[in-house]
């Protein structure tokens, strides 16, 4: 039971966090859209830690640094994020 207890502590411990972005997003007039939970999970941590790279967004997600990046350029595409290159990695 202790793992379940958890499990529920954590839900109801991000659920905060989940309507701030769902106010955010409607204010901004994106309301309407979909999200999937990975997008919102990456929306958490950015919200929680402010900007990161990629690799430390995979390692919060526990994924690999590509599925992580493909998943920022589909976050990118629907403005759901903002993202930069830093200069050190520009050619």
């Amino acid at each position: 039971m202790p793992a379940e207890q958890d499990r529920i502590d954590r839900i109801v411990h991000m659920i905060p966090t989940l309507l701030t972005l769902m106010g955010e997003l409607h204010a901004s007039g994106k309301g309407n859209i979909d999200i999937t939970f990975n997008q919102y999970q990456v929306l958490r941590v950015l919200d929680q830690k402010g900007e990161l790279s990629v690799n430390d967004i995979a390692k919060f997600m526990r994924m690999g640094q590509s599925a992580t990046s493909q998943l920022l350029d589909r976050m990118v595409k629907a403005e759901l994020v903002h993202r930069e290159i830093p200069k050190t990695d520009a050619a």
